[in-house]
């Protein structure tokens, strides 16, 4: 095969303005898609909703569905933290690490299924939740469990995170 310099020259620059435009294409591409809406209200950014609530409250038991490690819940816990739970009260981070610990070594496997889900924001930047949660679990000596446990809960909004400050949970059956 006989290319001469003059064709590579030409095949070069054609590949060098190829990937310029593709570049270029998908940067305003890019621009466009991260771009925010200047019409919405400025200030809703920042607000958070039911949805970011509701997101909060999936997350928290999503982890524990998956038996995440004791870090990830603690980062939703506030300082001051009070859960009432029917078996374990827990005061403070390491009440909640003690608990924890108790149920990795004793559940192998559960899930958590919300339901009636009430959220009432209030004026102090904290919101209430009410639900029922169905708890289906296996032990390691192969006990099943079937709990229907209504939970009542208090977070409070930190800049752009929230904490649990107050659980409370009563076994209904």
């Amino acid at each position: 095969m006989n290319i001469n310099l003059k064709t590579m020259n030409i095949f070069h620059g054609f590949i060098f303005f190829l990937v310029i435009g593709i570049h270029f294409c998908h940067s305003q591409e890019n621009k466009t898609i991260n771009a925010l809406s200047k019409n919405y209200d400025w200030n809703a950014r920042f607000e958070y909703s039911e949805t970011d609530v509701l997101s909060f409250v999936y997350q928290w038991f999503s982890g524990f569905d998956h038996q995440k490690e004791t870090g990830f819940f603690l980062k939703f816990l506030d300082d001051y933290v009070q859960m009432n739970y029917p078996d374990f009260e827990i005061k403070s981070k390491k009440d909640f690490i003690k608990w924890y610990e108790g149920v990795e070594s004793t559940i192998f496997w559960n899930r958590h299924y919300l339901k009636n889900i009430k959220v009432k924001q209030n004026e102090d930047k904290t919101w209430n939740i009410t639900y029922d949660v169905n708890w289906k679990a296996k032990d390691y000596s192969g006990k099943k469990y079937d709990l229907l446990i209504f939970q009542k809960l208090k977070i409070v909004r930190y800049g752009d995170i929230f904490k649990i400050l107050q659980l409370d949970a009563e076994v209904k059956k």
